[in-house]
């Protein structure tokens, strides 16, 4: 209860000793039954005994809103991506309970695809894609999708353009956990990836040379690297080990 993380000096304490916060699943359905509903919407999940009963009925709220912008395509393309961005992270993250909302996900990765299309003006930002992109990673659900490897050549041909200016290293970060989550790569992901690391080590090389005792201890290979770690348990709905 209240009493086990108040106030909140002792809940550090409690998570510095090395204990943790088990999040119960949420639930993305209300029940069916008209009688189990109202006691749902009254109590909360579990007849008002559970631990989710305070963060249940928030969720379906906000998961209704969001389902409804989703599925009109009209509201869907007024959206900024950074929302996008959110939603597909918040998501892909959150994993909610039994019924994973697979057609979120996939809204949200072909809005994300269609407005990196030549038929529209206004490109998205590459910070917010590539958000994006992790987000769909983590969720495990449509991992083959084409705006993996979109999004990576977008990077590539942003870090091959001229100038000092280079994107954000989170920009890098979540596209290469994006990347190392969906493994194995498609053709296209493949092919997306190497331009990617050609254009890194190019930029690499083009950075001038200096004498300072932390610019000689690099690396000579300047080939990227990134790296994840996972839960054991099922990948593209096939069983996985690490």
């Amino acid at each position: 209860g209240e009493h086990a993380v108040e106030p909140f000096s002792k809940l550090e304490e409690r998570l510095a000793a090395g204990e943790g916060i088990e999040a119960p699943p949420l639930s993305v359905k209300w029940p069916e039954d008209i009688k189990a509903r109202e006691e749902f919407m009254l109590h909360g999940a579990n007849g008002g005994k559970g631990p989710m009963d305070p963060l249940c009925l928030p969720f379906l709220w906000v998961h209704e809103r969001i389902e409804e912008l989703l599925d009109n395509f009209d509201e869907r393309a007024k959206l900024p991506m950074s929302f996008l961005a959110e939603v597909a992270h918040f998501y892909g993250t959150l994993r909610p309970g039994s019924s994973a909302p697979r057609h979120i996900i996939e809204d949200t990765a072909d809005e994300a695809l269609r407005r990196t299309s030549d038929e529209v003006e206004e490109r998205p930002s590459l910070e917010s894609l590539a958000r994006l992109l992790k987000g769909i990673a983590c969720s495990q659900i449509c991992c083959r999708h084409d705006l993996f490897s979109t999004v990576t050549n977008v990077a590539a041909a942003a870090y091959n353009g001229a100038g000092n200016e280079v994107p954000a290293a989170r920009v890098l970060h979540d596209i290469g956990t994006a990347l190392a989550l969906v493994r194995p790569l498609n053709e296209a992901t493949e092919q997306a990836a190497s331009n990617l690391a050609e254009a890194l080590s190019s930029r690499w090389s083009s950075f001038p040379s200096t004498s300072t005792s932390s610019a000689s201890s690099l690396p000579s290979d300047p080939s990227p690297v990134a790296g994840m770690f996972s839960r054991a348990g099922e990948k593209n709905g096939e069983a996985k080990e690490n």
